[in-house]
């Protein structure tokens, strides 16, 4: 560990809580180790707080072209810019994500970049997609969790051994939006083409329909055996609750799906990411290779995965999972299992979160790197009428716009709660035998949102 920092103060940007929360505050317990004041805060609210706040450092859950002027204004008054992004494996090469990155962060100075694996590193360095001196490997906080000793604070299921089910289908079947319509656009605005756009949204349909008929028929086929079936954060849970009616299937989409990984007997899944996170957590990815598509394909989500050629094959995997009789992986699996890990999440040794910390602490008491940050017209005002309305009028103001206004269920889902994050700092503090760090709501002022976190050490 670092030797301590006092006073000073870093704000972590929490965009989905049920992904992120966990290794952000994983995070914010190693910072208040080193004597470093660490405020969590949400997304949406990142506008108001940060400024008010004036942190030393923010550490932005990426720089794209919906918050660059939010990013820009903020190194402006001062504030070290780092970035932990949250897609960093996205399902793209290394060498794909870079250059999408690279296309965002032009402009920008930034203080501090961390990146999950060896190859995405590589490519950073090769494209120069940031300065080499504020690139950190650190790999990605929320893995930590699989590993000792945090993997120990992962809450247990009720009843393990059930196969869990993640559906991966947010485009066209979305919690937040009106419709694959609205999907398609926002795929489009990403930088895919329309004719992309338009094949992976059809293969999509397709591809839900086969799985919902497959769950059906396989939970009639397999009473013995229970299910759980986890829809995406950001999927709608309705096309998949008439699916419990048969007694040992039930929809769920709380937990992380670490916890759920953790006492499962296999995962079920198509072209979902959290089959790497199964791996990490020794369960059995399977998956129904018929079904896929090339549009739909993420290569590194099949590669670790057991793959079954029709239902015959996959029932029968799925009974020698719950029962304990499959296969060890051969040779080859494993060796590119752990090529799939080391590549692009580098080492899940419990560690990523301390080395973010230490980078965070090594990046305050470094000088402001240099670069020009020009902030839009449009950025400017913006910000200027946030801080003449403050964060409740200014809040109102944009409910009064219908295409500005924020769904509830998407507010509600972006939010956290103070007794979460007390309850999960209790769980580190008792595993790592290290005292446990104080948690506060951040009010006072007509700036500030009253919806972050400040989480400090009580010396």
């Amino acid at each position: 560990m670092t030797s301590t920092v006092a006073r000073h103060r870093v704000c972590l940007i929490v965009d989905n809580p049920l992904r992120d929360l966990d290794g952000l505050v994983l995070v914010a317990f190693e910072l208040a180790r080193r004597g470093v004041e660490a405020i969590l805060v949400p997304m949406y609210e990142q506008v108001f707080d940060v400024p008010a706040l004036r942190p030393d450092l923010v550490l932005v859950n990426y720089v794209r072209a919906n918050n660059r002027d939010a990013v820009r204004l903020y190194r402006e008054q001062g504030i070290r810019i780092g970035v932990l992004d949250t897609e960093g494996a996205g399902g793209k090469s290394a060498e794909e994500f870079a250059a999408l990155v690279k296309s965002t962060v032009e402009g920008t100075a930034v203080d501090l970049y961390c990146v999950w694996g060896e190859a995405q590193y590589a490519a950073f360095r090769a494209q120069r997609v940031v300065p080499e001196t504020v690139l950190r490997l650190t790999g990605c906080p929320r893995y930590d969790f699989c590993a000792a000793p945090w993997r120990e604070t992962l809450p247990a299921a009720d009843t393990p051994g059930y196969v869990l089910i993640n559906t991966n289908f947010p485009t066209v079947n979305p919690k937040f939006s009106s419709g694959a319509g609205d999907e398609r656009a926002a795929m489009m605005k990403a930088g895919f083409s329309a004719e992309f756009a338009e094949r992976y949204v059809a293969a999509a349909h397709r591809a839900q329909r086969e799985i919902i008929e497959l769950i059906g028929r396989l939970v009639r086929r397999l009473p013995a055996l229970r299910f759980v079936l986890r829809p995406h954060p950001f999927e709608s849970t309705a096309p998949y609750r008439s699916l419990e009616s048969g007694g040992n299937l039930r929809v769920i989409q709380s937990g992380t799906s670490l916890q759920w990984l953790k006492d499962c007997c296999a995962l079920l899944h198509l072209n979902c990411s959290t089959a790497l996170e199964a791996v990490m957590l020794g369960r059995e990815p399977v998956t129904p290779q018929w079904i896929n598509e090339e549009v739909l394909s993420v290569p590194i989500a099949q590669a670790v995965s057991r793959c079954a050629g029709d239902e015959n094959a996959l029932a029968a995997l799925l009974s020698q999972a719950a029962e304990g009789s499959m296969p060890a992986a051969d040779a080859s699996l494993r060796d590119v299992r752990d090529r799939s890990l080391r590549d692009p999440y580098f080492r899940i040794d419990g560690l990523a979160s301390a080395r973010v910390a230490d980078a965070v602490v090594e990046s305050i008491r470094s000088p402001l790197s240099a670069g020009s940050a020009r902030v839009s017209l449009r950025g400017r005002l913006v910000s200027a009428a946030r801080r003449g309305l403050g964060y409740r009028l200014s809040t109102a103001a944009k409910a009064l716009v219908p295409s500005r206004r924020r769904a509830p269920n998407v507010a509600a889902a972006k939010a956290f709660s103070l007794d979460a994050v007390r309850d999960l700092l209790g769980r580190l503090a008792r595993v790592s035998g290290s005292p446990e760090p104080g948690a506060e709501w951040m009010r006072g002022g007509r700036r500030l949102s009253g919806l972050s976190i400040r989480i400090s050490s009580r010396d």
